[in-house]
């Protein structure tokens, strides 16, 4: 077992105690702390990695390539670290009195309702703007997958006219004839 399994048993285990302690007490006991400062650290910690790993391949491809896919690679790096901060203000904002939509839909009566009631609660959640942007960029992205596809099922087509069949393969009951 590595030391990060073993702190997180003993954190599991603090908690447990803690919370069993708290209900034969009857006093509040403050664990939050604790997990907020490692939730604090875990962004500090995505967010420099990312920052470093960004800078470290663009300081790579301008050695290795060239300025301008050292550029690309930098322009890359801080709109991924501008939108992890984007999440990271979303997650904070999130409060326990909050309503969840998709759990209001599981609360709804009969199979079809519930599972239009599902789909809009999908719907609304997409239409964040932090994934709607993000669902914007990467579709313009891959818009060019999608003209591949078609020209590659255009050039996989059959296309065969009655003419070019017939010289290739004879009129239909020639094969009789002979």
């Amino acid at each position: 077992m590595n030391s990060s399994s073993c702190r997180r048993t003993n954190k599991q285990h603090t908690l447990r105690t803690v919370t069993s302690a708290a209900e034969q007490t009857s006093t509040p006991v403050v664990v939050e702390d604790e997990y907020m400062k490692e939730y604090e650290e875990m962004k500090e910690s995505l967010l420099g990695n990312t920052r470093k790993i960004g800078g470290g391949l663009a300081g790579y491809l301008l050695l290795t390539v060239n300025s301008k896919a050292a550029l690309c690679a930098l322009l890359g790096a801080a709109a991924s670290s501008l939108y992890l901060q984007w999440i990271y203000r979303d997650v904070d904002n999130v409060k326990i009195t909050d309503v969840v939509p998709m759990r209001q839909a599981e609360m709804v009566d009969g199979k079809v309702l519930k599972f239009f009631a599902k789909i809009l609660a999908a719907y609304r959640h997409a239409l964040n703007p932090r994934l709607l942007v993000l669902g914007c960029i990467l579709g313009g992205f891959l818009s060019y997958k999608i003209a591949l596809i078609i020209k590659l099922a255009d050039d996989l087509s059959i296309k065969v006219g009655a003419s070019e069949l017939t010289a290739r393969f004879g009129a239909f009951g020639d094969e009789e004839k002979q």
